[in-house]
């Protein structure tokens, strides 16, 4: 089993006068038996996983199995950050900054602490590959597109490539702004989950890092309440009344954005790997094909997965799931075999 272990890799406002708190990240580090497989790599690649849930809910322990599995059968080092959660900070000025944060960390930190937590394996690869599950698949594209987003980097991180599992690719889409029968079922009845995740609604509640505790906590249930009433907009971007016109919203439209790229921009998109299955009732597949079409256009690097039958987190429920295509790809993406 991999080593995992957890650091903090920011230090963030909690807004409204609340005191800073500190945001964890975990790095999972294959073991020094496993890495002998990989005798004479002259670096280690490393992998920055973002996790899913709509940004308002989630955690970062709630990763795949095979995603645990692929540290010591590739000998690679996956990095998992915690991250603010909507709508008490926004998508622009607190979730992606806290995600450049988490990045810059592995920049001046991962060699260090490798070197004394696992000196047998060789230094880390300069570039991560960026990879993330649902809206966690859109943060690692949103870091990774040369897309100029307000005070921000662009890109925001220089990405070896990215891999999106089943990935939102643009909020403004009638998906989102309209709504939707969530996934997983309604949420009844709908006075009593009103009371119930009022407080989380509010702006000016504590922020929130992580949502441990699976269906037993509330806030866990926050993305199907948005999907059932089309709360996204308003959690996630800070003008008054989001529209898919709206400045924040329509820079973060992925598949129209890159359509728009200038040919320098263009040229600057990195390797992407889709993966969507065609039941998602959580992110509906055409916000995969919609970003692949897109890149096919402006004749990029794209390779798309495409799962008949399957809907959202088929690769979390399903323990056996070893997405093989997709690691085959990450490893090629290195220059290392799959085995």
């Amino acid at each position: 089993m991999p080593h995992i272990h957890t650091v903090h890799y920011a230090s963030v406002s909690n807004s409204h006068g609340r005191p800073r708190s500190s945001l964890p990240l975990d790095i999972h580090v294959p073991t020094a038996s496993a890495s002998q497989r990989f005798h004479g790599r002259k670096e280690t690649p490393v992998v920055l996983w973002f996790h899913g849930g709509g940004c308002v809910q989630g955690t970062r322990t709630g990763m795949a199995q095979h995603m645990r599995d692929a540290v010591d059968k590739l000998g690679v080092v996956v990095v998992a950050p915690d991250y603010r959660l909507c709508p008490q900070v926004k998508l622009l000025s607190g979730v992606l900054p806290d995600c450049l944060a988490a990045s810059q960390w592995i920049s001046s930190h991962l060699s260090t602490f490798l070197s004394q937590s696992a000196s047998y394996l060789p230094p880390p690869s300069p570039r991560p590959l960026l990879c993330g599950s649902s809206v966690g698949g859109f943060l690692a594209l949103l870091l990774s597109l040369p897309l100029s987003l307000p005070d921000l980097p662009s890109p925001i991180v220089q990405a070896r490539a990215v891999a999106g599992i089943y990935p939102i690719t643009d909020m403004g889409a009638p998906f989102f702004m309209e709504e939707q029968t969530p996934f997983m079922g309604r949420l009844t009845p709908e006075e009593e989950w009103s009371q119930k995740l009022e407080s989380y609604l509010e702006e000016t509640s504590e922020v929130m890092s992580s949502t441990e505790g699976g269906p037993s906590n509330d806030r866990n249930k926050l993305y199907m309440w948005a999907q059932q009433n089309a709360l996204f907009p308003s959690l996630l971007f800070s003008s008054p009344t989001p529209t898919p016109s709206s400045d924040d919203v329509l820079g973060t439209r992925l598949p129209s954005r890159i359509t728009s790229f200038s040919p320098a921009e263009a040229s600057a998109i990195p390797p992407i790997y889709v993966v969507h299955g065609t039941k998602d009732a959580a992110v509906h597949v055409d916000q995969a094909t919609e970003l692949v079409e897109a890149l096919k256009q402006r004749e990029r690097e794209v390779v798309y997965e495409e799962r008949a039958g399957l809907d959202h987190l088929f690769d979390l429920f399903d323990e056996e799931e070893r997405m093989e295509d997709m690691w085959r790809w990450v490893a090629g993406q290195f220059g290392i075999a799959y085995e």
